[in-house]
C-alpha cells in the first residue's frame, strides 16, 4: 500500500524546512510480521499483570504467581 502526501516543518533557527515537501509512504502486510507482533502483544500483556517478575526457581512458584496476580 503506497500513499503520499505534503509535509512542511516550521523554519527555526536549529534546522527545518523553508519550503513544502513530497513524501511517499509505504506498508506492507507480510505474515511472519504480524506472526511476531502478536507474540509480542502476547508478552506484553504478560507484564500487565501484577505478577511481571516470574523470577522463582521453580515453574510451579511462578504459575501460582501469575495465577493470583489475575485475581
Amino acid at each position: 500500500m503506497f500513499t503520499e502526501f505534503a509535509y512542511q516543518t516550521k523554519k527555526t533557527k536549529k534546522g527545518g524546512w523553508d519550503r513544502e515537501r513530497r513524501v511517499v509512504a509505504k506498508a506492507e502486510h507480510i505474515e511472519l510480521y504480524c506472526a511476531r507482533g502478536d507474540m509480542e502483544n502476547r508478552i506484553k500483556e504478560q507484564f500487565s499483570l501484577f505478577a511481571d517478575r516470574v523470577s522463582a526457581e521453580t515453574m510451579r512458584a511462578n504459575q501460582m504467581r501469575l495465577y493470583l496476580s489475575d485475581i
